[in-house]
């Protein structure tokens, strides 16, 4: 059986033209082990 890990990344995408920005949640695979980690306010 083959482990499928997944990793996560918290980013704020700036528009300098525009003058915004938003949140973004990034998912990625990764061969780390998890590790309880809050999410939200």
């Amino acid at each position: 059986m083959t482990k499928f890990l997944v990793g996560s990344k918290q980013l704020t995408i700036k528009d300098e033209i525009k003058n915004i920005s938003f949140p973004v949640l990034v998912h990625y695979p990764t061969n780390e082990i998890s590790r309880p980690v809050s999410f939200g306010p």
